[in-house]
């Protein structure tokens, strides 16, 4: 965490001037709220709080406590790099997106890093989610993604999913909403121990898209549109 912080603190200042980066602490039991602390500045906040309440909890906490015109969220390790969120930022302040989503699919080497069996795994799961809910959308699952503040309000004060699904939830609110959803290409260029396990948590995640898609009806309300 240490590195990923300053290298990302060093690049939003860099790209950007002013910016805002939010370290959650989702109940974690390492030296991971110690390490962070010691990055604590104006422009850098921290968000912790116990116990672990999963990753869809964690996302959902960082992004209605951020402040700046657009929002984006990446797990820990940058494994998509740090250029894409010039890319994103551009795309959402163009005013012709709402929310902007990281696809490893449209991307002929976005996988290329990433383990066989959790790829194969993955792209089922998209399959799946998008024959449900008809998000249209080719990587709903893809650790990255960007909002305008309005946008990121709105939906994340909507989402109640708090494990590793969350996403699709984000994406079936955001569309019922009527904001406007594009995608752009990302390759996964690091790949950590991922928390997910692939037997445990497929049978969680395919609840939840029970869940989402018993609820997306009620999903809605005044859009960006």
């Amino acid at each position: 965490m240490a590195d990923t912080t300053s290298t990302a603190a060093g690049y939003l200042a860099t790209e950007f001037g002013e910016y805002e980066l939010i370290l959650v602490n989702d109940g974690s039991t390492d030296a991971s709220l110690r390490i962070a602390e010691q990055y604590e500045n104006d422009s850098i906040r921290i968000l912790s709080y116990e116990p672990n309440r999963g990753k869809g909890y964690a996302v959902r906490a960082g992004m209605l406590l951020a402040r700046g015109e657009v929002v984006f969220f990446c797990d820990a390790d940058l494994p998509y790099g740090l250029e894409v969120l010039r890319t994103g930022y551009d795309k959402l302040m163009s005013g012709r997106s709402d929310v902007v989503v990281g696809s490893r699919r449209i991307w002929d080497h976005g996988y290329d890093s990433y383990p066989l069996m959790r790829k194969i795994a993955s792209n089922i799961f998209v399959f799946i989610v998008n024959a449900v809910l008809g998000l249209g959308v080719s990587d709903s699952q893809c650790g990255f993604k960007g909002f305008t503040r309005v946008a990121a309000e709105q939906v994340f004060r909507r989402t109640q999913v708090d494990g590793f699904a969350f996403d699709m939830e984000v994406l079936c609110i955001a569309r019922n909403m009527g904001f406007r959803i594009d995608e752009m290409p990302v390759k996964l260029l690091t790949h950590g121990k991922s928390k997910v396990r692939v037997l445990r948590d497929s049978g969680l995640m395919l609840r939840d898209l029970v869940k989402v898609w018993l609820r997306s009806n009620r999903y809605g309300g005044q859009g960006g549109v």
